[in-house]
């Protein structure tokens, strides 16, 4: 732990550093004079030129751009409409409404791309506002116009050019700078989204409103770090590699909109854990083509457009491989309705010839990670297993310490749900963000220890305040971990390990309990959309038409499996479709240890 502190106060230090340097700087003696000065640069679009000719990949990257941009021209408006408490999604679709065109305009010259975009802005210029309530709305509606207005400025008319940039300026910098935000400093994606977005609102108009823009960005500057900390010490994110792609997309076009139209990121991009994180993302997918999904994440994977920017940035070409392999999908599926396909059209301008080739890995290799939310995955020709440590007090958390995941290829076989819609939720008056021991959080059932692959004891939920760290066995360990769950079971046994590893066609969870002074009753269980057979101690999975043999093993009984439902409890519970848990219970006496072990064999 004083190791961290120290590393901690080494980036706080360099941090004050960048703060004070920044303050020094002045924007407008740096500020490219003209437009784009933002992500689109001269020798990117010679590159994106060139590439389309020569590359499969790109040229495939390029037609699905174009075909999402001529899907829009006849699309009614974005509605100013709030879902909830949230202007989230009108902001993203907007977003999606400009690049798309803008792009294509840039690359085709073709007017109507141009009045596209140009239509989607003015209709968002003329929102009563951006939802300043919940400032996400605002970050994301920013971007969308000060990406549209810098890529077109000098295409649109002057009267249209005033109504987006007094938009990015009424509607967005300026309540940005009215009283304190809890987000500007927050060491979570609001920081992250909020900065990002806003800084580029601000450096697209910066010629307009010289003050008000160059004290967004500075502020944005010095206030993002405690975003990036989060990264060390390498690279992994701990609100899982769904808010992964939403913190670090914007945190990769913050950095890239600084570089472009400043000349300088202030060195943000050197910080140790982000220059990392891309192999933090690109183990974070399975064989099943699903993420290791934890805390409030989901497992759906879609196309990433920032692993394009840190393979380059990073001279990682690989971190792109998982992108590469969904190129060949583009003819058959619609990738702009989804949370980050928003922003597609960038990764045709970061994508560089390395990245586009086939980098697929067929090797053993590992991944661990630290900080407060560790984990450890593992990949063999016959297995992807993930396993997770961390504290449900982490932002996004969930009660899923000591849970893993398990695929072969194409087929996951033990699952995370992922989170709750949280409209659904807070539509109900439940209150899904009171995180304490007793906060109506953890009554959701996809969010407590009860719908997750770990121990549940004496029906009693994990402890909040709890941590659990995850690291090898031994020094000398290959495809194994451990984490020990002793806090996050504290007052309900006494010693709690949980160990993972890959063996040949074999995956074994190990798990060593010890009850105290109390007998506990303990059950141990997974979900899964398997379908399953049960014999004794043994059962049989199969899905997609594979099988998996699974067998329940103790040194002092019997393990009798059980099928459990995966409905929660409660009336607000989701219905987890297809989903069931396999597992079983049993009684630990008091003073009493127990050596437990799961083995998953593929044929």
């Amino acid at each position: 732990m004083s190791a961290l502190r120290l590393a901690a106060a080494a980036v706080l230090i360099c941090s004050f550093a960048q703060a004070g340097a920044v303050d020094d700087f002045s924007i407008s003696e740096k500020i490219k004079k003209s437009h784009p000065r933002i992500t689109w640069t001269k020798q990117r679009q010679e590159r994106l030129n060139e590439l389309r000719g020569k590359s499969k990949e790109l040229s495939a990257m390029y037609h699905g751009a174009l075909r999402q941009a001529e899907n829009m021209l006849d699309l009614s408006p974005v509605e100013e409409k709030k879902i909830g408490r949230r202007l989230l999604s009108k902001s993203r679709e907007t977003i999606e409404r400009v690049l798309y065109p803008a792009l294509c305009y840039r690359i085709t010259g073709q007017k109507r791309f141009l009045e596209s975009a140009e239509a989607a802005m003015l209709n968002a210029a003329g929102f009563k506002s951006w939802n300043p309530s919940h400032f996400l709305d605002v970050g994301e509606m920013s971007c969308a116009l000060g990406f549209g207005l810098d890529w077109l400025y000098n295409d649109l008319p002057e009267d249209s050019r005033k109504i987006i940039a007094d938009a990015i300026i009424e509607k967005g910098l300026k309540p940005s700078l009215k009283g304190k935000h809890w987000w500007a400093r927050a060491n979570m994606n609001w920081n992250q989204v909020c900065n990002g977005g806003l800084t580029i609102g601000a450096l697209a108009v910066y010629e307009r409103a010289p003050e008000i823009a160059g004290e967004v960005v500075k502020r944005a500057v010095k206030n993002i770090p405690p975003s990036m900390e989060v990264y060390e010490p390498n690279g992994s994110y701990p609100e899982g590699p769904g808010y992964w792609k939403y913190g670090t997309s914007y945190n990769v076009i913050f950095l890239d909109a600084l570089q472009t139209a400043l000349g300088t990121d202030f060195g943000l991009s050197e910080m140790e854990g982000f220059s990392k994180t891309g192999e933090f993302y690109s183990f974070a997918t399975g064989l099943s083509g699903r993420y290791f999904n934890y805390s409030d994440g989901g497992s759906g994977r879609n196309f990433t457009p920032a692993a394009f920017w840190l393979a380059g940035r990073y001279d990682k070409p690989s971190w792109t491989a998982h992108e590469i392999d969904e190129i060949a999908h583009f003819a058959k599926g619609d990738f702009s309705g989804t949370p980050h396909g928003r922003f597609f059209p960038l990764s045709l301008l970061w994508a560089e010839e390395d990245m586009l080739k086939n980098h697929s890995n067929t090797s053993e290799n590992e991944y661990f990670s630290k900080g407060i939310n560790p984990i450890a995955i593992f990949r063999t020709k016959h297995f992807y297993l993930g396993l997770k440590g961390g504290t449900p007090s982490a932002n996004h958390a969930h009660m899923d310490a000591g849970s893993f995941v398990l695929d072969t290829e194409g087929v996951r076989w033990v699952a995370d749900l992922g989170s709750q819609s949280y409209h659904g939720l807070e539509k109900r008056g439940i209150k899904l963000w009171q995180g304490s021991q007793n906060g109506q959080r953890w009554t959701i059932f996809r969010l407590n220890n009860y719908s997750h692959n770990t121990l549940v004891v004496d029906g009693k939920l994990q402890r909040v305040k709890g941590f659990a760290s995850v690291g090898k066995p031994s020094p000398n360990s290959r495809l194994a971990a451990q984490t020990d769950l002793s806090e996050i079971y504290e007052g309900q046994l006494k010693s709690a390990i949980r160990k993972a590893e890959l063996v040949g066609r074999n995956a074994v969870i190990k798990d060593s309990l010890s009850a105290g002074d109390k007998d506990r009753t303990v059950r141990w269980a997974f979900m899964t959309k398997a379908d399953i057979e049960i014999s004794g101690s043994s059962a049989i999975l199969k899905r997609k038409g594979q099988e998996l043999k699974f067998k329940a093993i103790s040194d002092s009984f019997v393990p009798k499996l059980e099928i459990y439902s995966a409905k929660g409890p409660r009336e607000y519970d989701a219905e987890n479709k297809g989903a069931k848990m396999l597992g079983f219970k049993f009684e630990l006496k008091s003073g009493e240890k127990a050596q437990l072990k799961a083995v998953f064999t593929k044929n």
